[in-house]
Parts: structure tokens; C-alpha cells; sequence
């Protein structure tokens, strides 16, 4: 057997976090394990795989034993009392030598806030690179430009200085989420179309998930950015991260977020 055990960690798929936001994000600490948009009770969490991992993880960490509830607690005030050391303690054990940060989570179009990279930098012990998430980005636009030229030009140059002069060692789409894999080519006509009226809708538009809520104009304005920026990846040489999977409920719909077609 290969014993990787004492090998440096590269986490390609991190996002940036603030220690002080945590009491006021979840009520306990089992709704961080969960992407449900709808309570779940908590007794179902109790019995999650995923919690029972974690739990067992701590309690080896922590070297704390007793119930799960115990260990929870033990966690708490580890935490609270020093976050910087709690999370210093988590990287060293799983030896993260670098993490690679979605630039794109959490942002002001999703959350409401952001996370400065360099400020991140100082609360966890190791390197951090940048991936430049795009699908952000495309969202601010539509609600500026009315034209899909001026938002193009504008893309290019936002893609660019996050590469060339921010360090941006990747970039980062996550369509699956919005309209599915099944990325396609649009005829330009129906893309302008599309990006107009999706940008007249932006202007009466309640929340990001309002405007992006999966329809044939989203699609086409989606996938004519992704197209652009699977383009600007090869121009600068960096590479293109696509996430699948589960997220970003009300509007990921797992059929088309994990396949590109159904043949």
C-alpha cells in the first residue's frame, strides 16, 4: 500500500470564511452540514453519515471523548476561546500545504458580502491561490450593460485583471448549477437577444436567483459566457474549473447538474 498519510494537501476547491460570522450564521452546529434550504430535523442530522464523520474526526483531534453532544461542546469552546489556533490545529492535521479559493463564494451578488483574499490569508496557515469564478460576474452585468457587446468587452477585461493582475491561478464556472452541462453554442443573434432581455429583467429583479432562474434566454446568455471564458483559459494559460454536483438550491436541478445529456 501507498501510505500518503504524511503528504502535503493541495484543497483545490475552497471557499474564504470569517470566524466571527459563525454564531450569528447557523443556529447549531449541525446545520453546517447540511446544503438543505428547508430545515431538517435534528435528529435526522444526528444520524447523517457525514456527521458521524465529523463527530469522529473531533473527537480523535480534540482528544475528546463522551457523547456526540459532548464533543460538540468540547468543539465550541476550543473554538470560540482561540478560532485562529482551532483552525490552525484542523490544517496542520490534514497537512493543507495550499488551498485554492472560489473567489466567487461568498461575494456581494450572493451573500451579501465578501471576503478579502489577503485578509483571509492571515487566519489560516497556508498558501492561498485565487480561482476566478465567472457566473458572479456575469450576474453584475446584466444588471449594468443593456448591451451585450459593452458586457462581453467588460467580461474580457474583469477576466483579464483577475489573471494578469490579481494572480488568479484559475477560473471558475459553475452552470451546472444554473441551466445544466449541457453547454451549447447559441447563435449570436439569439445570445444578444437573450442577454437584453435578461438584462431588462435584472433592473425589477429581486434576488440573484431571480435572475437566474433557469429559462432559454439564461441558457443561451450562460452558455455563451462559459464558451468565453473556456476561450480566455487557453489565451492565458490557466485552467478552466467546471463544479457539478449539489448547491445553490432553489434553482439547481440535480438531473442536468451532474450529466451533460442524456444519451
Amino acid at each position: 500500500m501507498i501510505n500518503l498519510s504524511q503528504q502535503a494537501v493541495i484543497d483545490s476547491h475552497c471557499h474564504a470564511f470569517q470566524p466571527e460570522r459563525e454564531p450569528s450564521i447557523r443556529s447549531s452546529f449541525e446545520q453546517f452540514l447540511t446544503l438543505a434550504i428547508h430545515p431538517i430535523p435534528q435528529e435526522d442530522m444526528f444520524n447523517t453519515f457525514l456527521y458521524r464523520q465529523v463527530i469522529r474526526e473531533l473527537s480523535r483531534i480534540l482528544e475528546c471523548k463522551g457523547s456526540h453532544k459532548d464533543i460538540v461542546e468540547c468543539r465550541q469552546k476550543r473554538y470560540q476561546k482561540d478560532p485562529e489556533q482551532y483552525i490552525k490545529m484542523l490544517f496542520d492535521d490534514a497537512r493543507i500545504d495550499m488551498i485554492l479559493l472560489d473567489t466567487g463564494y461568498p461575494s456581494e451578488v450572493f451573500t451579501g458580502y465578501s471576503v478579502d483574499s489577503g485578509v483571509f490569508s492571515k487566519i489560516v496557515p497556508s498558501e492561498i491561490k485565487t480561482i476566478f469564478r465567472i457566473d458572479n460576474v456575469v450576474v453584475d452585468l446584466v444588471q449594468k450593460y443593456s448591451s451585450l457587446n459593452d458586457a462581453i468587452e467588460k467580461f474580457q477585461q474583469i477576466v483579464d485583471n483577475a489573471v494578469k493582475n490579481n494572480g488568479a491561478v484559475g477560473l471558475k464556472t459553475v452552470i451546472a448549477y444554473i441551466t445544466g452541462l449541457e453547454v451549447q453554442r447559441h447563435p449570436l443573434n439569439e445570445v444578444s437577444s437573450s442577454y437584453k432581455n435578461m438584462a431588462e429583467k435584472a433592473k425589477s429583479a429581486e434576488s440573484w436567483q431571480s435572475i437566474l432562474t433557469p429559462s432559454k434566454e439564461v441558457k443561451a446568455v450562460m452558455d455563451h459566457f462559459v464558451f468565453l471564458t473556456a476561450e480566455k483559459s487557453v489565451e492565458l494559460d490557466v485552467p478552466l474549473q467546471i463544479h457539478v454536483g449539489m448547491g445553490d438550491a432553489p434553482i439547481i436541478d440535480l438531473r442536468i447538474a451532474n450529466l451533460s445529456g442524456q444519451g
